[in-house]
């Protein structure tokens, strides 16, 4: 169960326990802009990424200067289509932040406060527990509710007779569900994990249902559907000119990619269309369960949209910097991890004597995504990946290891 949890823990704040054996300083800022630097990034992702399988976008950041920025393998196997900063992903877990930047434009504008419980913004979560839930413990991952969506049919059963679902199967709801749908089974949860504000106790898997009650929120304040608001309200403002909450909603089909796996690997997944050379299954829409849901993991945005969105919202364009510095607060600790910590809708990692470093990352169906941000270097680097069979730790790690040898961050073993 320990090494259960400390894997659990890993994927969630990304690898940084490298093999770097000797300090590594920073030097100025484009002293490592160089072909060697270069050099070795592409050389990372050729090694993992073939030209006619799945494969990433890749985008490096100084400032607002572009560092390295390239498409790695094909968006989608079926027309050939090569990846490129405007290939749209799904930004999986990743679209938390996004979601929280819109909660925080709320707070701004006095439609909530971050300390308010929910018991007072949803009224069929009437539970005494639901007083001691509030909005700031759902955007920290930290509310302590348990996740009890129906996982069997007998559960099922259950859910549908005492929900009165609109969905006859299981399937269709596991596949079709919307964040209104999924989250229904708050309704009877009378007990509580832990205690919200705190650190997710080892050996408990954090929930993230509660965090799709966000985007019920905002539309709640708004009276604007949830995509609709959050496109001219924190997305436009940070220069996205294209973005969707659902694969169904993509006007340009060239630019939308599709996740996969390697074929054989999701058991279950025998309808999937397979690449014509066999080794590859469409593993995204139809196929995952609840990739349908909008607040927590619904975002498809391209990796030059997210570039353009990160600098917005950095700088106070879309909510005010003290808004910023409360979402990368740190706030939560991470259990059984030293100086790393739940902010809200972020990881933050403040161990001593490396780089700070502020982490988003997602899995989703056949997609991962990660980005990563060193604030006092103002480094950044974007990740968007179809394919979910790369081991996302190791990459990191061998990223910021070519950081840390071109001397770009601080860090030590």
């Amino acid at each position: 169960m320990k090494n259960t949890q400390k894997n659990r823990i890993l994927r969630l704040v990304g690898a940084f326990v490298c093999c770097m054996p000797m300090f590594m300083g920073c030097r100025g800022t484009n002293d490592y802009v160089d072909t060697a630097f270069t050099a070795e990034i592409d050389s990372l992702f050729n090694s993992l990424i073939a030209s006619d399988g799945p494969g990433a976008m890749v985008i490096i950041t100084h400032n607002d200067s572009t560092l390295f920025s390239k498409g790695y393998g094909l968006a989608r196997l079926d027309t050939k289509i090569p990846i490129d900063e405007n290939t749209l992903f799904s930004m999986a877990s990743a679209t938390k932040l996004f979601t929280t930047v819109g909660v925080m434009k709320l707070v701004e504008e006095g439609c909530v406060e971050l300390n308010t419980p929910l018991s007072k913004l949803f009224p069929k979560l009437s539970n005494d527990i639901f007083n001691r839930v509030k909005v700031s413990d759902v955007l920290s991952g930290s509310s302590g509710l348990p996740n009890q969506l129906p996982k069997n049919p007998a559960e099922w059963e259950a859910y549908r007779n005492k929900y009165e679902s609109i969905f006859f199967k299981d399937r269709d709801f596991n596949l079709y569900g919307n964040d209104m749908e999924l989250t229904r089974f708050l309704e009877g949860v009378d007990t509580l994990l832990y205690e919200p504000g705190t650190s997710c106790p080892q050996g408990v898997v954090p929930s993230d249902p509660p965090f799709m009650l966000m985007s019920q929120l905002i539309e709640d304040m708004t009276h604007t559907d949830y995509s609709q608001w959050m496109f001219e309200n924190i997305l436009k403002p940070g220069g996205v000119d294209r973005a969707y909450y659902s694969a169904q909603d993509v006007e340009d089909i060239k630019s939308m990619s599709h996740g996969y796996v390697p074929a054989g690997t999701v058991p279950g997944n025998t309808k999937a269309k397979r690449s014509n050379n066999g080794k590859w299954e469409e593993y995204d829409d139809g196929e995952v369960p609840f990739f349908r849901s909008k607040g927590d993991s619904g975002l498809f945005l391209s990796a030059k949209s997210y570039k353009s969105w990160r600098r917005h919202m950095l700088d106070g364009s879309i909510v005010s910097k003290s808004a910023v510095d409360s979402i990368y607060y740190p706030r939560v600790p991470v259990a059984g991890l030293d100086s790393i910590y739940h902010g809200l809708g972020v990881i933050i990692i403040d161990k001593p004597g490396i780089s700070k470093k502020r982490c988003m990352r997602g899995y989703r169906g056949g997609y991962a995504s990660v980005v990563t941000w060193f604030p006092a270097e103002k480094i950044s680097y974007i990740i968007f990946m179809n394919r979910n069979d790369i081991d996302v730790n190791e990459l990191m790690s061998k990223i910021e290891h070519v950081f840390a040898r071109h001397q770009m961050i601080k860090w030590v073993e």
